[in-house]
């Protein structure tokens, strides 16, 4: 009898384990047994690092805190290669250290030799037109085009400024954006395994033109005067509302440039070595366009633009269809002392300074010696560490675009304003003139010229 209980007990404990397996799965019984024998279950798998943002980059701590949209396009994420380390600005080094980035201008065209294994396309900046000159070409036509679109760029980890300062100035130039559309954007060359801050740029000047496409289709039809007015209005401000707040993702090119720097001549210093050592030949000559001046203050006096043009005429580059000058001044410095530099530098403010009086005739007061004139000056903000950009306008050179992708830190600052009323505003945000770049289009059309003939 007792044998009979015992068989029935065990019985019964054997279909409510079967109860528990159907109920609470095999795999739970499984670790029920191992807990009961005295061993440890395996781990599950977790998730490795942190959650990462729309542009496939890490969450990180935020130096500054305003905070924008994210781009929702993926890059490479930025903890796997090793943090690149910073290198000194070219503007701090002697002045008697320092090397032009380019000796001079050659013709377009010209062969180079080709890195093996790399896939090129045979680039040629001199263009003839299509049916034999009956039309004038698309590089003329870029060449004397009265606008270019103006877009904002997001910031979300407040540490991009400098390149999206950097990229404004270069969109801007005229030089520039001409031979960029016409040779490197796109398809029209291919960038090497070793090419990233060019395929950077690719990346970033194709969303600046979808933004700007994005924005032309939800707009009615003008006539031709309204539509060339239209294209000169300023970017609306980031956080409003509809396709004309989306701003232009910078999520490429810091990838591409990699954490550590944030020094305005020093990304021009690496945009240029890249382009020099490509395998494609309108790269190389497209580097060759640019020069980088720098300029430092004398004890008790101010960088002033007969510096940077004597400085280009003792290197012989002053015939470089791209001039960059980079000034060195001091670190802390005060609302009147940014206003003073701004009006040295800013168009049709030289004449107006007494020391300026002496050589009135060798500096115009449009831009850079005779026929360059300023396309872009670039300030930075001692106080926060963050850079802005003034812009010159193609349709009206006494007018300028302000970038600044953190609005928040220059409240009230016009988007749009005259040459004339940014030292003010220079003084009022302590804004220290930093990097000016000025173009000749006149040394671009006879670049154009012989890599025709």
């Amino acid at each position: 009898m007792l044998l009979l209980l015992l068989l029935l007990l065990l019985l019964l404990l054997l279909l409510l384990l079967l109860l528990l397996v159907l109920l609470l799965g095999a795999r739970t019984m499984m670790r029920i047994l191992r807990r009961l024998t005295g061993k440890q279950p395996h781990p599950e798998p977790e998730p490795e690092g942190p959650p990462q943002d729309a542009c496939g980059l890490r969450a990180r701590s935020r130096s500054r805190s305003p905070v924008g949209p994210s781009s929702g396009r993926g890059v490479p994420d930025f903890e796997s290669p090793p943090p690149t380390r910073r290198r000194s600005s070219i503007g701090d080094r002697p002045l008697g250290a320092r090397q032009p980035l380019s000796s001079g201008v050659a013709a377009f065209g010209a062969q180079q030799p080709q890195a093996p294994g790399i896939p090129s396309r045979r680039c040629s900046l001199g263009r003839p037109s299509v049916g034999g000159g009956a039309q004038p070409s698309r590089r003329s036509q870029a060449l004397s085009r009265r606008s270019f679109p103006h877009r904002d760029f997001e910031n979300p980890e407040a540490e991009t400024c400098w390149l999206s300062c950097l990229f404004q100035s270069l969109w801007h130039s005229v030089v520039f954006h001409t031979a960029f559309e016409e040779h490197l954007a796109g398809s029209k060359c291919i960038p090497g395994p070793e090419e990233r801050i060019l395929a950077a740029l690719q990346q970033t000047w194709a969303a600046y033109k979808r933004e700007e496409a994005a924005e032309g289709q939800q707009q009615p039809l003008l006539s031709a005067a309204d539509s060339a007015a239209d294209a000169e209005r300023p970017a609306p401000s980031p956080g409003g509302e509809g396709p004309e707040a989306r701003l232009v993702p910078a999520c490429e090119l810091a990838e591409a440039f990699g954490r550590g720097y944030g020094d305005m001549s020093e990304a021009l210093a690496l945009i240029q070595d890249e382009l020099s050592q490509s395998s494609s030949p309108a790269a190389v000559k497209i580097a060759e366009l640019m020069v980088l001046v720098p300029v430092s203050a004398m004890s008790g006096s101010l960088p002033v633009p007969e510096l940077a043009w004597q400085q280009a005429l003792d290197w012989q580059v002053s015939a470089s269809p791209l001039i960059a000058v980079d000034l060195s001044s001091e670190p802390a410095p005060t609302g009147p002392s940014c206003e003073l530099l701004a009006r040295l530098w800013v168009p049709s403010f030289a004449q107006e300074m007494p020391s300026f009086s002496a050589q009135a005739s060798s500096i115009e007061t449009e831009g850079l010696g005779r026929g360059h004139r300023m396309v872009a000056l670039v300030c930075f903000m001692w106080n926060v560490q963050h850079y802005v950009a003034f812009c010159c306008r193609q349709s009206d050179p006494k007018r300028c675009v302000f970038f600044n992708d953190l609005p928040a830190l220059t409240a009230g600052a016009p988007k749009d304003l005259m040459w004339s009323e940014v030292p003010e505003l220079c003084g009022r945000f302590l804004l220290t003139p930093r990097l000016m770049l000025y173009e000749s289009l006149a040394a671009a059309k006879e670049v154009g010229h012989e890599s025709a003939a």
